[in-house]
C-alpha cells in the first residue's frame, strides 16, 4: 500500500510530497527511499499569446492586417487621417490582450474610439474577416481563432454603430 502525504511546502511554494509504506512484503523501501523528497510543481497552459509566437508573431499578424485592410478601398477611408503607426501599435496591444498575453493597453475603449466613426454591421464583419484570413494565412491555429471570433462576437456592439446592427 502506497500512500502519499503533503509534508511541506517548498521555497518556492511547491508542494513537497513525501511516500510512506506500510505493507509487507515492501517494509525495506522506506529505508532505500529514506530523504528523498519528490516536488510536484504546477505547470499552467500556455496562452494564446505563447502559442503562436509571443510579440513577434502578434506584430506580424497586426503589419499583415493592415496591410489587407489598407488595401480594401471599403474599409481604407476610415484610416486616411490617422497615424498608422500609432495604429498599428495600439493594435498589437489589444490582440496581445485578446491572446492572454501582458495588458499594456493604455488607449481608449472600443465604444469611444469607435462609435463616432459611424462603422456599419457589414464593414464589422468585412473587418473580422480581414483579420481571421490574416491568421488563417499565417498558421494560426484553429482554436485561437475560435477565441478570436468569439471576442469580436463579444465586442461587436462597442465597434459597430447603434441602428445599423440586426435587430436594432
Amino acid at each position: 500500500m502506497v500512500r502519499h502525504t503533503v509534508s511541506r511546502r517548498g521555497p518556492n511554494g511547491s508542494c513537497q510530497l513525501a511516500a510512506r509504506w506500510s505493507a509487507l512484503p515492501f517494509a525495506w523501501i522506506p529505508s532505500l527511499l529514506e530523504g528523498l523528497t519528490v516536488t510536484v510543481t504546477e505547470q499552467s497552459v500556455p496562452s494564446h499569446y505563447d502559442r503562436i509566437g509571443g510579440a513577434a508573431a502578434v506584430k506580424a499578424a497586426v503589419e499583415v492586417f493592415y496591410d489587407r485592410v489598407l488595401a480594401d478601398p471599403e474599409l481604407a477611408g476610415y484610416f486616411a487621417d490617422i497615424d498608422m503607426v500609432g495604429q498599428r501599435r495600439h493594435l498589437a496591444l489589444m490582440l496581445t490582450v485578446v491572446l492572454g498575453g501582458p495588458n499594456e493597453y493604455t488607449g481608449r475603449g472600443l465604444a469611444e474610439a469607435h462609435q463616432p466613426l459611424g462603422i456599419p454591421q457589414a464593414h464589422y464583419e468585412l473587418v473580422g474577416a480581414h483579420l481571421l484570413a490574416t491568421l488563417t494565412q499565417l498558421g494560426v491555429p484553429e482554436d485561437v481563432q475560435d477565441h478570436v471570433r468569439a471576442v469580436l462576437a463579444q465586442v461587436q456592439d462597442q465597434v459597430v454603430a447603434s441602428g445599423s446592427r440586426p435587430g436594432v
